[in-house]
């Protein structure tokens, strides 16, 4: 065999690495510069050489390496790093060498941290720094939830509230609150999964008003008998869901809200003044009240309003 015929058997007919990276351009024997990237999580890499002829030795940065097995692991440092791949035919003399050339990224310093942190509805204490984790807000009952705007300082970090990834505008939408503490956590993660840091924050909902003291606009009530009885308010209501209950029962017609505790309706039997014990409920705790009603005839009515009015 002549010396071009070992030239051209002592080469490579294709070269694969792993973890895979980017080739600058494909694969050709008769090429001997080889040049690839890979990311900056990659620190070492295996080579994967096919020779031409399969009696051909290669050695891979002076390591021999048996045909179709991979090589061992070569490290690499960030930036170019170049691996000597040589091609020996089965005369020993004739070689052919290949230069690959692997550019590891270089690994970029991201900044897990926020630059600013906003919530709706109130002013979070202490006032916001990057280095301070943990913060509280008091909120009214009528905050049933509350958007979180945190900033970040790098661009490049993912943001979390509550384990659910943000959008690109790091915006939370809206977040339900409950009566009582609330506790959110915003988390800044890089993107490589390197470093992460979470900020708390304590938000503190007030349970619902209730009055101390449950009054009717007018009591005692005296309804005259298919006579429509204009609405009988609460004079101040509680917030959040309200529930009213009475006992006894009204008289036939007549009709109690159990939702805001008024009584309205046009009576149809008569009934002798009687004392009804009322109760408003909401989550902060419950009041009681009485009213006193009758329900009677027009000229009955009449007769017991001048006996009162005369003798009492």
């Amino acid at each position: 065999m002549n010396k071009n015929e070992l030239a051209s058997l002592s080469a490579l007919s294709n070269l694969g690495v792993t973890p895979a990276g980017e080739f600058a351009w494909p694969f050709d024997p008769s090429t001997n510069l080889l040049v690839m990237s890979v990311n900056e999580t990659v620190t070492n890499v295996s080579v994967l050489p096919v020779p031409v002829d399969s009696t051909t030795t290669v050695i891979v940065g002076g390591k021999p390496v048996d045909a179709g097995d991979l090589s061992d692991p070569i490290p690499l440092t960030e930036g170019d790093n170049v691996v000597l791949i040589l091609c020996v035919a089965q005369d020993g003399v004739t070689v052919s060498n290949y230069l690959l050339q692997i550019t590891r990224q270089i690994l970029r310093a991201y900044v897990a941290a926020l630059a600013g942190l906003e919530a709706s509805g109130g002013a979070l204490y202490p006032a916001f720094n990057t280095s301070i984790y943990s913060y509280s807000m008091n909120l009214g009952f009528a905050n049933a939830s509350i958007a979180i705007s945190p900033t970040v300082v790098d661009n490049n970090t993912i943001v979390s509230i509550n384990d659910q990834v943000l959008g690109s505008d790091n915006s939370s939408g809206l977040v339900i609150l409950g009566i009582g503490s609330n506790q959110i956590t915003i988390t800044v993660s890089t993107p490589d999964g390197l470093a992460s840091v979470s900020y708390t924050m304590i938000i503190i909902r007030a349970k619902p008003y209730l009055p101390s003291l449950l009054r009717y606009r007018r009591n005692p009530v005296f309804a005259l008998i298919s006579h429509p009885q204009a609405n009988n308010n609460v004079t101040e209501q509680g917030e959040g869901a309200m529930n009213y209950t009475i006992t006894p029962s009204l008289p036939a017609g007549l009709v109690f809200s159990s939702t805001d505790g008024s009584i309205s309706g046009v009576a149809t039997e008569a009934t002798p003044l009687t004392t009804y014990f009322i109760t408003a409920t909401n989550p902060s705790g419950s009041i009681n009240s009485t009213i006193q009603l009758a329900t009677e005839l027009r000229m009955f009515l009449f007769i017991y309003l001048i006996f009162i009015y005369l003798f009492i």
